[in-house]
C-alpha cells in the first residue's frame, strides 16, 4: 500500500457492520461522521472514524451504486491499521482474489460483482494489466456487462480509459451502454481527469 493515498477494502462477509463498530470502540477510534444514504443526492450511508492522533481514518460505506459495502483506509497507518482489521477476524478480498474472480465468472451476475469488486478495490495509479482486464470485458456481448464496467471504470478514473469510453461512446449498438459512456467522459471532464 506504500504510496497510496487510501486503500478501498471489500469485505468478505457483507454482514460486518456491528464487527466494525466493535474493532473501532476496542481500539479507541473516535466517531468522527456519520453519512445517512442520500439517493437523491447520491450519498451513500457512511460512517467514519479516526485515529487519537487524527492521522488515519476508516470509512465504513454501503454503496447502493454498487450494491456492497466496504471500508476505505486513508491516512500514515494504513497498513497497520488492515493488519489489525485482519487479527480482529475481518476479512477482505485481495486484489489477486477479484481478479480471479472475473476471470472465472460464468454467469452475468458473477460477472457483474467481480467487476464491480475490481472497480472498487483498485485505488492505485494506473496498471496495465488491470487495465487490460477491464479492457476486454467492455468487449462482453452482454450489454450488461459493458454497463457494469464503465461503472467499475467510474471508481477508477484513470484517463487511459479516456479513449476507449469515446471509442464505445462513438460506436457501442446498445444506447445505455453508449450514454452510459458519455456520463462518465462529461464527469471526467468535470473533475479534470
Amino acid at each position: 500500500m506504500d504510496g497510496y493515498l487510501f486503500q478501498r477494502l471489500i469485505i468478505k462477509s457483507p454482514s460486518i457492520k456491528d464487527d466494525i463498530m466493535d474493532f473501532t470502540w476496542e481500539n479507541n477510534w473516535l466517531l468522527w461522521g456519520r453519512q445517512e444514504q442520500d439517493i437523491e443526492n447520491q450519498l451513500p450511508f457512511e460512517l467514519t472514524w479516526i485515529t487519537s492522533d487524527q492521522q488515519t481514518g476508516l470509512h465504513y460505506i454501503e454503496d447502493y451504486v454498487v450494491g456492497f459495502p466496504y471500508l476505505v483506509i486513508k491516512g500514515k497507518d494504513m497498513e497497520k491499521t488492515l493488519l489489525e482489521l485482519q487479527e480482529y477476524e475481518i476479512h477482505f478480498y485481495s486484489l489477486e482474489e477479484i481478479i480471479d474472480c472475473v476471470k472465472i465468472a460464468t454467469t452475468i451476475e458473477e460477472m457483474k460483482t467481480a467487476i464491480l469488486h475490481l472497480g472498487v478495490a483498485i485505488t492505485q495509479p494506473y496498471d496495465s494489466e488491470l487495465f487490460d482486464i477491464l479492457c476486454q470485458t467492455l468487449e462482453h456481448s452482454s450489454p450488461i456487462i459493458r454497463n457494469v464496467v464503465i461503472q467499475a471504470i467510474a471508481y477508477i478514473g484513470w484517463t487511459e480509459f479516456k479513449p476507449i469510453l469515446e471509442k464505445i461512446y462513438q460506436n457501442d449498438l446498445d444506447d445505455k451502454v453508449r450514454n452510459k459512456a458519455y456520463i462518465l467522459l462529461e464527469s471526467f471532464e468535470i473533475v479534470g481527469i
